[in-house]
């Protein structure tokens, strides 16, 4: 039987997304609610030099309000300012099941109030840090202990604001942990500006953290961008220099042959659906998975911009 899928948001991310779509073919048919006329005509452009055969039926919208389907799956595109309440009107809608882009909103009382909101309708959530479906980072978690691994990140001007997130969720999912304590202490004094607009910020600097399992992180953002996106992952059983920048492993002490490749949105959005609809599950943490590492991304955050610039914010200003 046909799936209902919405999008709502059909911008950058959103649709890289529809392009992932596209690929389940016939089996789904697509709302697609983007209220910016230019970025449903750059979204349709892209999606029509795939080649698919069976294409999915798509409807375009510009409202939530307009949506008159009952859906398998919404997917939230858009970015983090006002998408509490974006999410609590899909729930009031009768909408039960999520695939939400980082970060989920913009404080620690939304999250709650989202996780208590979900569990009212009965609904699922889940947290697109797609990482997990990377086939090559699959490969590297299984040579991994999770019990005594040491991750350090270094990398060039990227957004630490924006990403920080996707290197924590990798470290929870390899060491099976979400409770990680996050150290600010040591971000740039200077508060960066952010692509997205007046509404966020970005920071550079690094951050550490350490789970109850005492296995430790450290996360370096550099303000110059001239900088390879490096991870370094230590165990007693192995040790892998990774270069994302250029899809290389540098060094890995397993006699095992490892190769890297970036798995883009584009071609991991069909895999995470295709999941979604077979088990009402899928690789990605769920909403209360990740609800810890944005409450201390939003904590230091905000304790750091209060030291520099002094206001007193309840909203982090990340998406």
């Amino acid at each position: 039987m046909k799936k209902n899928v919405v999008l709502v948001g059909c911008g950058n991310i959103g649709s890289r997304h529809l392009q992932g779509l596209i690929k389940l073919q016939d089996k789904v048919s697509i709302t697609i609610i983007e209220p910016q006329i230019k970025a449903q005509k750059i979204a349709q452009s892209l999606i029509h030099k795939e080649k698919i055969k069976n294409f999915p039926v798509i409807n375009w919208f510009q409202n939530i309000s307009e949506i008159n389907v009952k859906s398998d799956l919404v997917i939230v595109a858009t970015n983090s300012k006002g998408r509490f309440d974006l999410l609590s009107s899909l729930l009031d809608q009768g909408h039960k099941r999520f695939l939400v882009e980082k970060i989920v909103c913009q404080s620690k009382s939304e999250y709650m109030k989202l996780i208590l909101k979900m569990k009212k309708y009965k609904a699922k959530s889940w947290v697109n840090t797609p990482r997990r479906y990377f086939k090559s980072y699959q490969k590297i978690k299984k040579l991994l202990s999770n019990d005594d691994l040491t991750l350090t990140v270094d990398a060039g001007n990227l957004g630490l604001g924006s990403n920080a997130i996707h290197i924590l969720d990798l470290f929870s999912w390899f060491t099976d942990n979400y409770d990680i304590s996050l150290n600010g202490d040591y971000l740039d004094n200077k508060i960066l500006s952010n692509k997205r607009g007046k509404n966020f910020v970005e920071f550079s600097g690094t951050l550490i953290g350490k789970s109850k399992k005492n296995t430790f992180i450290s996360i370096t953002f550099h303000p110059t961008s001239n900088i390879p996106f490096t991870l370094m992952f230590v165990s007693k059983k192995t040790k892998i220099l990774l270069n994302e920048s250029d899809s290389k492993i540098i060094f890995n002490t397993e006699k095992e042959k490892l190769n890297f490749k970036i798995d883009y949105v584009s071609n991991i959005t069909d895999k995470i659906i295709s999941d979604i609809f077979k088990k009402d599950s899928c690789l990605l943490p769920s909403l209360e998975n990740s609800f810890a590492t944005h409450t201390e991304l939003f904590r230091v955050f905000n304790q750091h911009l209060k030291k520099i610039q002094h206001p007193q914010s309840k909203l982090c200003p990340i998406t």
